[in-house]
């Protein structure tokens, strides 16, 4: 069903006109079952059922409205109908929407189910015209897949191809996006894409000078690739002939491709125009296997598509339309992919084993969904043992496959060794052993390398071929429907050398691993040191109790010893104790730790921001408190442990007794106490044996108060009375202001016991020069009247009275140097 009302009919093997009531200039789609009976056909914005009428829910599918326009009658590839997979009668229908800015290409997809209105079809309740992609071209075309899927294709206006896979679950709106090498532009929407009938390529029609296009594709992933430009010439239709091999492509006339050709020069060489066309056209694959398109008047056809070059017998308007019936733009309706899943395929495949542990059973390729009997979705499957493995499969495009392997091992890998022995004694030899569980009798023949024929037996263990020199061997097995050749190498012997590797200290609890090294041996005999032994090549040892184990290894047959010493650590732990509980601030605390042998590290934290690491660490805090102190011990081998104690720190007394004083000689005692706040508990110990608080001083001297709290923290404050009450008259001064000595005064002038104080000073003449009764002045400096008197001796008159009401009176020389 295509463009003013046409039609054509292929019940009858020939291409009937027929009248209907689609209207559409380029793009359409209709849909038969499979007697070839007519369901439905729409542009992309109306579905007309079999007797031509829009169904009931089918006019406006993409919900746009132009006045007196269908927003898909412009669109070279307008709509498409898919088959539901798996779910007779339903179908997806595809509208992609004309190149007006109104619309900007949008795809729409909306669900038919054939059991509505009646039997005659109509679109399913909230599955209409639902929006799935935008900003596209006007191509759509669709294709089965590899893998019972079908793919819905478009070409985004950014130069990528959108598909979108369909399988029995549904619609994935997520498409798998590949490079289109068609770059955005108004000319390219125009044109068709469409595929090979194996969907292996799909070939794009385009405007301007993007041109005929070619592409691979992988029906499993969805991808396309290898793009080839076959001609940059303005093209609209394509398809491809029935056998895959040729690909035609319509413009003012119809041009064919042979695309089997091993290179794009050759393809594009290949190029044959075989017909005019009447313009604007597609191309589309009729059921009678020939390919139709419009001709000058009517539909015309290419008669044997498969045929190159003109061969391919092109015949003009071999149908001609009923009348008032047009095909406007050669619009010739989309093509339909429809998945049937084909018969089931059931093949055994017995497959005998021969000296094999196991084999890879391969699906033959190429398939998918893979389901193995014991659950499995590999391509192969390895199996170990005898019996019958089932897999399911598909090939494309969607048939089912049962294989059954029946699987026999009828033997197993054998076993092959050598023995160089321990130089030119003939100790060497060859081996061969039958495969594990192999209990067949097989016959063993022996050559040398020249061929010659050295040993034959039968047997069901194996055979040895002794007493021979380094060279090339061959043994022949043969028996239970199989036989084979090994190759075996004998090398001279190599220098005899017993090693081994191991741990040398490991913790109680902890395997031994003893890695053997040696050459020149075949038989080995381990003595662990605890009674125990081992003829294992590298064996495995537990110990039960720590300590130190001589280890032994003993090689055959060139009989060597080798010793190693292993180190059994006991289970690790950690104790400390500090020398007491109470300490002083800055006392330092020492800890006593206690570990067994095998520590090789002790990191200590000491609760105030301090680690680091000791065997027997002393610390001092700054502060008092209670601290934590944790202590964490690595050793050699065993785990490390770790353990805390608490330590208390406190502060000293605080005490003082007062500044140093002065005692006038038979004046007042002192009364002396420590003026710092008290504690209840503290202890108090004076240098004059008293224990109380406070005591009396009568007389001049030093004296110290002890203070001792609880925990035996002390401190001594002392104060030191000293005679007041008496004058320290110097003899001699000297003022040339250089700050020592420089005036004459009494020493003892400021002391605090002085009540009243007269100094006059008298030249040799007797006459007063200097006279003061302040007793916070500086004295005399050596002036009179503002002049220095000159070096000599001078005369003091002094006199004082104290606190203590006596007074004093002193005279005498002073010496005035310069």
């Amino acid at each position: 069903m295509f463009g003013d009302h046409a039609g054509l009919n292929f019940n009858s093997g020939s291409p009937v006109p027929i009248a209907t009531n689609i209207y559409t200039i380029e793009g359409s789609a209709s849909v038969c079952n499979n007697a070839g009976q007519l369901l439905f056909y729409t542009e992309g914005s109306t579905i007309w059922d079999r007797a031509g009428n829009p169904t009931p829910n089918g006019t406006n599918i993409t919900g746009l409205i132009l006045p007196g326009f269908s927003p898909t009658a412009s669109t070279t590839q307008s709509s498409l109908i898919v088959p539901v997979p798996d779910s007779p009668g339903k179908y997806f229908v595809f509208s992609l929407t004309d190149g007006t800015i109104l619309q900007k290409h949008n795809l729409y997809y909306s669900v038919v189910d054939m059991s509505l209105n009646g039997g005659l079809g109509d679109i399913v309740p909230g599955r209409k015209g639902i929006l799935i992609d935008s900003m596209l071209s006007e191509k759509l075309t669709g294709t089965l897949g590899k893998c019972c899927n079908v793919w819905v294709v478009v070409n985004k206006s950014d130069g990528h191809f959108h598909a979108f896979e369909i399988t029995a679950a549904g619609l994935n709106t997520t498409p798998v996006i590949s490079n289109s090498g068609i770059n955005n532009g108004f000319s390219y929407n125009f044109g068709e894409i469409k595929f090979s009938p194996d969907g292996n390529h799909m070939a794009a029609a385009s405007q301007s000078f993007f041109g005929l296009k070619l592409y691979d594709f992988n029906g499993y992933t969805g991808m396309f690739s290898n793009i080839r430009t076959l001609r940059n010439k303005d093209f609209y239709g394509v398809c491809f002939s029935p056998d895959n091999t040729k690909l035609y492509a319509a413009t003012d006339s119809l041009y064919q491709y042979d695309i089997m050709l091993p290179t794009l020069t050759a393809i594009v060489g290949s190029e044959k125009k075989v017909a005019k066309t009447g313009g604007l056209t597609n191309v589309k694959s009729g059921p009678d296997g020939k390919l139709y398109f419009a001709g000058f008047s009517g539909i015309s056809a290419v008669q044997f598509p498969n045929i190159s070059g003109l061969g391919c017998g092109v015949q003009n308007s071999v149908v001609s339309l009923i009348p008032g019936t047009y095909c406007v733009f050669g619009g010739l309706s989309n093509e339909v992919p429809v998945l049937i899943r084909d018969t089931a395929i059931f093949v055994r495949r017995d497959t005998t084993v021969c000296f094999r542990d196991s084999i890879g059973l391969p699906v033959p390729a190429p398939g998918c969904d893979y389901l193995w009997d014991n659950g499995s979705t590999a391509d192969v499957r390895t199996v170990y043992a005898n019996g019958n493995y089932v897999v399911y499969y598909h090939t494309p495009p969607c048939v089912f496959h049962a294989d059954t392997f029946a699987v026999h091992f009828a033997s197993r890998v054998p076993v092959t060794g050598s023995y160089s022995g321990c130089g030119q004694n003939g100790s060497a030899y060859l081996y061969i052993n039958p495969g594990t569980g192999d209990t067949f009798p097989y016959t063993y023949t022996w050559h040398d390398s020249s061929g010659n024929q050295l040993q034959q037996h039968i047997s069901a263990t194996g055979d040895t071929l002794f007493h021979i020199t380094p060279g090339r061997y061959s043994v022949s097995m043969g028996g239970n429907g199989c036989d084979t050749t090994i190759l075996l190498l004998l090398t001279p012997p190599q220098q005899v050398k017993l090693s081994f590797t191991t741990d040398t200290v490991i913790c109680i609890g902890d395997t031994s691993f003893l890695n053997n090294t040696s050459a020149g041996f075949n038989n080995y005999l381990w003595l662990f040191g605890d009674g125990n032994s081992s003829t294992v090549k590298s064996p495995q040892h537990l110990y039960a109790q720590p300590g130190i184990y001589t280890v032994t290894l003993i090689g055959y047959p060139c009989a060597d010893t080798l010793r190693k010493t292993i180190t059994v650590d006991s289970n690790s732990y950690i104790r400390f104790v500090t020398d007491k509980d109470h300490y002083c601030v800055g006392e330092g605390v020492i800890c006593y730790p206690s570990y067994p042998p095998g520590a090789s590290l002790l990191t200590w934290d000491f609760g105030d921001g301090t680690t680091g690491p000791g065997f027997q660490p002393k610390h001092g805090y700054d502060n008092p408190g209670t601290y934590v102190i944790h202590v964490r011990a690595q050793f050699r081998a065993c785990a490390d442990t770790s353990a805390s104690d608490t330590v208390a720190l406190h502060p000293y007394p605080v005490v003082n007794i007062g500044a140093d004083t002065f005692m006038c000689p038979g004046g007042s005692p002192l009364q002396l106490q420590n003026l710092a706040q008290q504690t209840a508990n503290n202890h108090h110990l004076w240098n004059t044996g008293d224990t109380t608080t406070g005591i009396t001083a009568f007389q001049p001297g030093i004296y110290f108060l002890t203070e001792e709290n609880e925990y035996g923290c002390a401190v001594t404050d002392s104060m030191e009375i000293r005679n007041s009450c008496y004058l320290d008259i110097p003899n001699v001064f000297t003022p040339n202001n250089d700050g020592l000595n420089d005036y004459f005064f009494p020493r003892e002038l400021l002391s605090h016991a002085l009540e009243s104080f007269h100094m006059q000073v008298f030249d040799r003449w007797g006459e007063k020069i200097f006279e003061t009764s302040a007793i916070d002045g500086r004295g005399w400096d050596g002036k009179y009247g503002g002049r220095a008197m000159p070096q000599g001796v001078y005369v003091y008159l002094v006199e004082a009275v104290f606190t203590n009401g006596i007074p004093e009176k002193h005279k005498g020389n002073v010496t005035l140097l310069r």
